[in-house]
């Protein structure tokens, strides 16, 4: 039942607590509250799920929340090694998955929001913030504004957008195949996304000489240019990780250092 209705990747996490999920449906509209096992509590309403949740799911009883975001076409899967490290270290965990191919950025940023708001209804004195690729922009617009916390890592994030999604944009049937959030990771699309006052820790994958494609001219992950994810005035910190774009979520030193900057603010 968890992959019907289209499978996960048409979901989008509303409420998350202690590992109980509100989730809503991307075009029915269908919500769902499921326990830590994925199992279905409740179906129907979102009111009727919400109700539910917050009476049966235990406090998180944690003063820190940080809010996972994956990539573009991904699912929360893809951050659950961060989301373990960090829930090991305390940490009271969102991750999410938000139907990147069928809403745009803007519907994700108030799912984000609303999470991060409800994280802190449950305890959490700050809620901070790290995305994976797209997830990063939009971790960028939703702390832009009314966001209760100040700190954030992007890793692998296109923050200037990405040539490669300049190139591929050009091609018929581009816009079907990256859904709506695939204009975003272009030059054009990152370009128009605000970068909030915040400490923010960026993560690069890169082998620091000519990079995994050698399409794309300087150092890179196969998808994105280190110097596309750098935000020039904004950085608290940067590091170099060797590692591809896909996978670089549960790379070892991209854990390691978000867990670093999260608790401290230097990678």
């Amino acid at each position: 039942m968890l992959a019907s209705l289209g499978g996960q990747k048409c979901w989008a996490d509303i409420w998350v607590r202690s590992g109980w999920r509100v989730r809503e449906h991307a075009w029915s509209g269908v919500t769902q509250l499921l326990d830590p096992q994925d199992e279905i509590v409740v179906s129907g309403s979102a009111e009727a799920c919400l109700d539910q949740a917050l009476r049966i799911a235990p406090p998180a009883e944690s003063r820190r929340a940080v809010v996972l975001m994956h990539g573009l076409g991904r699912s929360r899967r893809s951050m659950r090694h961060l989301a373990a490290a960090l829930e090991q270290a305390g940490w009271a965990v969102a991750n999410l998955d938000y139907p990147s191919l069928f809403r745009p950025v803007e519907a994700h940023t108030e799912q984000a929001r609303g999470v991060a708001h409800a994280l802190i209804e449950d305890g959490a004195e700050t809620v901070a913030f790290a995305g994976h690729s797209l997830g990063g922009l939009i971790g960028r617009q939703a702390m832009a504004a009314d966001w209760p916390g100040a700190r954030a890592v992007f890793i692998g994030s296109p923050n200037r957008g990405a040539q490669i999604a300049d190139w591929l944009a050009q091609l018929p049937g581009y816009d079907l195949v990256a859904g709506a959030c695939g204009q975003t990771v272009t030059r054009a699309g990152a370009a128009h996304i605000p970068v909030p006052e915040a400490e923010i820790g960026i993560l690069a994958g890169g082998t620091g000489g000519f990079g995994f494609n050698p399409w794309l001219g300087e150092d890179n992950d196969g998808v994105v240019r280190v110097t596309e994810t750098r935000l020039d005035g904004a950085e608290a910190d940067f590091r170099l990780v060797h590692s591809l774009h896909a996978v670089m979520p549960k790379n070892r030193g991209v854990i390691a250092a978000t867990l670093t900057f999260l608790a401290g603010g230097r990678l």
